[in-house]
């Protein structure tokens, strides 16, 4: 579970589905009585309560697992029970969930930024890419099928302050709608462009109405507010 919640708490791209084991034990004697996938699901609903978590098991039969456990659970797939056509059909309906849950998302993320574009006046700073990072399609179990799928990272900064300003790290993937970019460990920092000036141009947009609506006391400050102030100067 603690690989789980380093996962989900920012290294990776924003995520649009999480399956989990219900049983996850850790250690050389682990307990068989270990539930930490309903644990990693109230965590992630806590936070996020909109991403959908689905979950499988093979450990615990169903009368096993009570209704209150299972609250809260998106999608609940029986580990070793389907036939090869039931699991394609399921993972159409993941996929379904996941797509349907990306689409709304962007929905709420452009009235955002339409409603900050009306709220704010600011000047958008210019992205400077300082590093072009490699991530090594063998280091792990994330990296890989990240790297597969087309994601690479940018170390940037705001060039017109390089002074006050500290760089940081995106996501890039190019795909053939265009181009997405996000702030490595911010998933709700992300914008879409034609290209990739395009994007980083939008994700500096973001980042700096996001910087004054905090600024002004329309937001919380936090981990988001440091980081904004940080990177922006």
């Amino acid at each position: 579970m603690a690989e789980a919640l380093k996962e989900f708490e920012g290294a990776s791209p924003q995520l649009d589905l999480i399956m989990t084991d219900i049983h996850m034990p850790e250690g050389d004697d682990p307990n068989p009585d270990d539930k930490s996938g309903i644990l990693l699901k109230n965590y992630v609903k806590d936070r996020q309560p909109r991403l959908p978590v689905g979950c499988y098991t093979a450990h615990f039969s169903d009368n096993t697992l009570t209704d209150e456990e299972l609250e809260g659970f998106d999608l609940m797939w029986g580990r070793g029970t389907h036939t090869s056509r039931q699991l394609d059909e399921l993972t159409v309906e993941a996929v379904g969930v996941a797509t349907l849950y990306r689409h709304r998302e962007e929905a709420l993320h452009d009235d955002l930024l339409f409603r900050l574009r009306s709220d704010y006046s600011i000047k958008v700073p210019e992205a400077e890419i300082l590093r072009h990072l490699i991530l090594d399609g063998s280091a792990g179990p994330v990296e890989g099928p990240l790297h597969d799928a087309g994601y690479r990272l940018r170390m940037l900064r705001a060039s017109s302050d390089p002074i006050g300003s500290q760089p940081f790290v995106v996501w890039v993937n190019h795909n053939d709608e265009g181009v997405e970019t996000e702030v490595y460990g911010f998933a709700k920092l992300y914008a879409f462009g034609a290209d990739e000036p395009a994007a980083l141009h939008e994700l500096f947009e973001v980042m700096s109405l996001q910087h004054a609506h905090i600024r002004a006391g329309g937001g919380k400050s936090g981990r988001l507010g440091t980081f904004l102030s940080r990177v922006l100067g």
